[in-house]
């Protein structure tokens, strides 16, 4: 993909333009993308922008209905319909409405699992079927990596201690750290 000051593109390794993308904004990728078919984007309609998906042609794989969208994964994303603020639910790519719109917060599924939120420090985490896993009693819920999730409850600090939950909801490294932070390859900030 491609960007130059009045469009996006998709081209060859000639140069050659194989598709246009009929959008506002496209993400920067780090890394090369591994699913062609269906790249987060962000489309203008009249005054409004809303976030859909398209593959690699410029065809939508997930039509601009929402103003948030999160990633698709296993075929479910979170979604919000008029504000990034929520309220947030879940629709598959066929469109079908999970749940409705009325948490807190969804974020994205990792390891099967999303943390969300029913309300402002309720935090649990969910699974693509919209089942509590993980019950909403945390102050602070990050997403899964290696196993782990970094969860916050309250404590000394003022922003609350956080430690580390399995994906049973079993606390494996207690709470006594001030700072937030994500197992990557076993090693956390």
């Amino acid at each position: 993909i491609v960007a130059s000051e009045s469009e996006f593109a998709v081209i060859d390794r000639e140069w050659q333009k194989l598709a246009t993308l009929n959008v506002r904004d496209v993400p920067y990728f780090y890394h090369f993308p591994t699913d062609w078919d269906s790249i987060p984007c962000l489309v203008a309609i009249n005054e409004d922008f809303r976030r859909a998906r398209i593959n690699w042609k410029g065809e939508f794989t997930f039509p601009p209905i929402y103003v948030e969208l999160g990633t698709f994964v296993n075929g479910v994303a979170a979604f919000a319909p008029s504000d990034q603020l929520g309220p947030w639910g879940l629709v598959r790519e066929s469109r079908e409405v999970i749940l409705p719109p009325i948490y807190h917060s969804i974020g994205n599924f990792s390891e099967g699992l999303a943390p969300t939120a029913l309300e402002k420090k309720k935090f649990g985490y969910i699974n693509s079927l919209g089942d509590w896993i993980i019950p909403p009693i945390y102050q602070q819920a990050l997403p899964f990596s290696d196993g782990l999730a970094c969860v916050t409850v309250p404590g000394k600090h003022r922003h609350g201690t956080k430690g580390y939950i399995n994906s049973a909801g079993e606390m494996v490294i207690e709470p006594r750290f001030f700072r937030q932070s994500s197992f990557q390859n076993g090693w956390a900030f």
